[in-house]
């Protein structure tokens, strides 16, 4: 449920493999979690997913998502790389990678519809280097 394991310092691997793909809101927000597995079942990657995470460096979003909820990953200050193996994904909603101030390279496909407002750093500066935009990418917002 949502909150599932916040604030739980001491948790820093999370193997999400279960068949039922749900994961609620806020589940593994405020914790120290460096490595997050998501299994292929998982087709929503919820809003504050694992917000205010600071060890958290790389995510590698699974082929089964649809849709990454806003703030997703906001605040997970360390994260550098996020790679869409989502070949299914139309989704990525608004401030998903807020405050992700060392984010360094994020690779889409091409079934991401647009990139909205505010996807990546809100507030404050980015390393962002490298973003690979689809062909057929429909609108940037702005």
């Amino acid at each position: 449920g949502a909150d599932a394991f916040a604030n739980c310092p001491a948790l820093n691997k999370i193997f999400y493999k279960a068949i039922n793909a749900t994961i609620d809101a806020t589940a593994f927000t405020d914790t120290n979690v460096d490595i997050i597995e998501l299994g292929s079942k998982v087709e929503v990657i919820p809003t504050y997913l694992c917000t205010a995470n600071s060890n958290l460096v790389l995510m590698n979003v699974p082929a089964s998502v649809k849709e990454i909820k806003p703030r997703a990953f906001a605040g997970c200050y360390n994260l550098k790389e996020v790679t869409f193996n989502a070949k299914k994904c139309t989704v990525v909603a608004s401030d998903a990678f807020d405050y992700c101030h060392k984010l360094e390279q994020i690779v889409l496909t091409n079934k991401v519809e647009y990139i909205p407002a505010n996807l990546f750093v809100k507030y404050g500066s980015s390393e962002l280097e490298e973003i690979t935009i689809p062909e057929g990418m429909a609108r940037l917002r702005g």
